[in-house]
């Protein structure tokens, strides 16, 4: 069925990105193909990988997402047993929606043995490896797979993403050129880029030097990156009045999710107007709680209540709700160190400065994100700057890389 294929095809290119109105795009033409031919299995593989997609970026992590993900990736091995994809869906959704990793990986045999040479085998295998924090590995992995496929820019993008893992900046920062270069209208590579910048300088210049080279300038993420920037180089006024022109009421990504008024209590806090700051806090608390109501397991809720308990002074409720958000922070190694940070930053603001250093030195000591450059920059780490400890936490390297 011509008409179904043109709607996978699109389906494909869309899946290709991390933003979140192209993977319900993707959805969409997915589904559009299994209707106009439902024996396209395919189309199913590629529709079951794409729901997971919304569960595992915490778009939409449902129940009856996660339950069409495995009766699409069910329907598409009933339909083709010996096709590849087929078996890399019930691998990523046993993975990510049934937190089956000797499952998933047994299935990944299957299809790396049916397609031995499949760049797109080879590109889930790094994922898996990714998620289980063998970044080295993952990364060997993906090279692997761009030797097959050099163009392919979803292989370019994880790759960068798993040295940025390894803080290997200076490669991550060449990969996400290179994924760039491939699809320069994408934009969750520079998104990636930025926040590898950001990591590896720890201030804010080369980050803005790659926003400025973004072609979307008014997207959303683009505008929450810009104002990330600005309340990390404290400049509150500026944040302030950046955010009064925002479309969204609150800043969201896969990993965090913080009412408007929670960055207005931070700026309102950090130009001393405290009763502002109060007045913000309060607010920002009452609307993660009733969020909370909706999506009780959502972590990225229970770090907004930490946040705004802390600043509210109630210490001992802020790092309860910080360690609620630890407890449903899901099983990938990315996840569970996102949400341990989001901890040491609420045991810094709510004046528990062991727990903080000691989580802070635990994280850098493993593969990640964070970095020794990025924790002195940090806003939420003021209240640590004049412990020796942090001093000294903060004052090694932690990358060979040099700036350019």
């Amino acid at each position: 069925n011509l008409e179904a294929y043109q709607a996978y095809l699109r389906g494909m290119y869309s899946a290709q990105s991390v933003i979140e109105e192209e993977i319900f795009q993707s959805v969409s033409f997915f589904e559009r193909a299994v209707d106009l031919d439902p024996n396209f299995a395919l189309a199913h593989a590629e529709l079951s990988m794409a729901h997971l997609r919304l569960i595992t970026s915490r778009i939409e992590a449902s129940e009856i997402r996660s339950a069409s993900a495995e009766t699409a990736a069910r329907r598409a091995l009933d339909l083709d047993p010996d096709l590849a994809r087929a078996h890399l869906a019930m691998a990523v959704f046993l993975e990510g929606g049934n937190r089956d990793s000797p499952g998933a990986l047994a299935e990944l045999e299957i299809a790396r043995s049916l397609s031995p040479n499949d760049s797109h085998v080879l590109l889930v295998e790094g994922r898996l490896l990714m998620n289980e924090g063998r970044y080295e590995e993952a990364s060997e992995t993906l090279k692997r797979a761009l030797q097959v496929d050099p163009t392919n820019y979803p292989i370019q993008f994880s790759l960068a993403g798993s040295l940025l893992y390894l803080r290997r900046h200076a490669e991550a920062d060449s990969a996400y050129q290179h994924a760039i270069e491939l699809q320069p209208d994408r934009l969750d590579a520079y998104v990636g880029r930025f926040w590898n910048a950001l990591a590896w300088e720890g201030g804010t210049t080369l980050g803005k030097q790659v926003l400025d080279t973004i072609p979307k300038a008014r997207h959303r993420d683009v505008l929450e990156i810009r104002l990330f920037v600005l309340v990390t180089d404290r400049q509150f006024d500026r944040a302030l009045e950046f955010m009064a022109n925002m479309p969204a009421n609150e800043v969201e990504s896969q990993w965090w999710r913080w009412p408007k008024e929670l960055i207005e209590c931070h700026a309102y806090h950090g130009l001393g107007r405290e009763e502002e700051a109060q007045n913000s806090c309060g607010l920002a608390l009452s609307n993660a709680q009733h969020d909370l109501e909706d999506r009780p397991n959502d972590p990225r809720l229970w770090v907004a209540v930490g946040h705004s308990q802390a600043l509210l002074g109630n210490s001992d409720e802020a790092i309860q709700a910080a360690e609620r958000a630890v407890d449903f922070a899901g099983t990938t190694v990315a996840d569970q160190a996102q949400f341990l940070a989001d901890l040491a930053a609420i045991s810094a603001e709510a004046g528990d400065a062991d727990r903080a250093i000691g989580l802070i030195r635990e994280l850098l000591a493993r593969p990640g994100w964070l970095t020794r450059a990025w924790v002195a920059e940090l806003w939420q780490f003021d209240n640590l700057r004049d412990d020796p400890r942090f001093q000294e936490l903060v004052g090694a390297s932690d990358t060979t890389d040099s700036h350019p």
